[in-house]
């Protein structure tokens, strides 16, 4: 199956993935990118190869959040690269599983968690992505930190 080129400008592909994402279009969101897609998100240590193994990465979280979405903040472009600002949003109403195993019951609680994605665009479809998001925020949020952060020292 050949994959077919978006006529969208790489901008627009950012904010018709987030739209995707939030309408649970995950054949939408899978077709705006490319086979060989690499998704990372560092806060986690994850880094998923291809389309199907982004998608089963980034659909997973509406397991533990079901209306996961965006809010989009600023936006900006150069050449093949976008880079999104933007908030989710969601109830923590699901299991999550972190990485390790570790099992965070449902919470019921609201989260609110700052984000930024970075896409790099090539004929007209994501060829990398990289969410980097606050995790420690996240996980406080839900009551789930194990133990105090101890401050850094300067």
């Amino acid at each position: 199956m050949g994959e077919v080129r978006t006529m969208l400008r790489p901008e627009e592909l950012m904010a018709e993935g987030l739209r995707r994402y939030d309408a649970d279009d995950r054949a939408g969101f899978r077709a705006l990118h490319a086979h060989d897609v690499v998704y990372r998100e560092p806060a986690l240590g994850i880094e998923a190869h291809g389309a199907e193994a982004m998608c089963e990465v980034v659909f997973a979280r509406k397991t533990a959040f079901p209306g996961l979405r965006a809010e989009p903040l600023r936006r900006f472009a150069a050449g093949d690269l976008v880079c999104q600002e933007l908030v989710w949003h969601a109830r923590h109403d699901g299991p999550l599983t972190l990485p390790g195993g570790r099992l965070v019951a449902p919470t019921g609680r609201e989260m609110h968690t700052p984000a930024c994605l970075v896409i790099r665009v090539r004929d007209g479809l994501v060829v990398e992505m990289n969410h980097y998001w606050d995790a420690m925020g996240l996980l406080a949020a839900l009551g789930a930190l194990e133990a105090p952060v101890p401050a850094l020292a300067t």
